[in-house]
């Protein structure tokens, strides 16, 4: 049953947060590079956690964690909000052991929602490695046109520069998308 909970993260979420990055450390370490690093001990977690907690507070992010039975088992944030431009950027990652159970779907289309509807915001952006295809498609499902590919607008963990594409979303389209 692909029943999940995308709920605000909490600080009581750090251990199962270091767990999470912990057991996907493979597939996050090329592009978060960032988050593995800074979550490479449970006080370092936590002390992430704490962080995007207080962004809230200035609405410069909001994190959700994604649960299943009560288990987090992926995370999507609304982070590079440009309240100016009335646009943000969606990230996520979702645990290896539930790939393919339509969980990431449920949870953008979520986010879409709370963003347009409570933040009020205009776009909401992705960018995806031009290599990244379930992530593509995961875009494409959820209605976001692609914009464009810049190149060489990421570094791996490897040190390589990738391309990116870049998809879009907007406010006025949401009429159009059937969410869950």
């Amino acid at each position: 049953m692909n029943t999940i909970e995308i709920e605000p993260i909490n600080i009581s979420d750090a251990k199962a947060y270091f767990e999470l990055i912990l057991n996907n450390v493979d597939q996050l370490s090329l592009y978060f590079p960032g988050t593995v690093k800074e979550t490479d001990t449970q006080e370092k977690a936590t002390q992430l956690l704490a962080s995007m907690i207080e962004a809230v507070k200035s609405k410069s992010r909001y994190p959700f964690g994604i649960y299943k039975e009560q288990t987090l088992i992926g995370w999507i944030s609304i982070k590079n909000i440009d309240w100016n431009v009335s646009k943000c950027e969606l990230g996520y990652y979702l645990d290896k052991n539930h790939y393919g159970n339509g969980y990431m779907q449920i949870a953008v289309e979520q986010i879409i929602k709370f963003a347009f509807e409570n933040l009020q915001l205009n776009k909401i952006f992705l960018r995806i490695g031009v290599d990244n295809i379930a992530s593509q498609r995961l875009a494409e499902k959820c209605k976001f046109e692609l914009e464009g590919t810049i190149k060489e607008d990421f570094r791996l963990s490897t040190g390589e520069l990738v391309d990116l594409n870049y998809y879009g979303l907007f406010n006025a389209s949401l009429n159009s998308i059937q969410l869950v």
